[in-house]
């Protein structure tokens, strides 16, 4: 996994992340298999509307990565 986990912010969902050779910090929001298995579409549909909007008030989607089965989503962080 290219970032690491810092710390944890909401239980099992949340974590502060750093990415290997970068100094910013950014949001890992946590998605379970379980999670996964009852709303795929939507998961998808999020990532491909996060990926177009370009706006101060939302948060920037950076990528996603999968990682022992769960997949997580990460953001900037503020």
């Amino acid at each position: 996994m290219k970032y690491t986990i810092v710390r944890e912010i909401k239980k099992d969902s949340l974590y502060e992340a750093t990415k290997k050779g970068d100094k910013k910090r950014y949001l890992a929001r946590k998605v379970t298999k379980k999670e996964l298995n009852q709303s795929k579409d939507y998961l998808n549909k999020e990532i491909n509307i996060l990926k177009q909007i370009k706006h101060d008030n939302i948060l920037k989607f950076y990528e996603l990565e999968k990682h022992n089965g769960n997949y997580f989503l990460f953001y900037e962080y503020c």
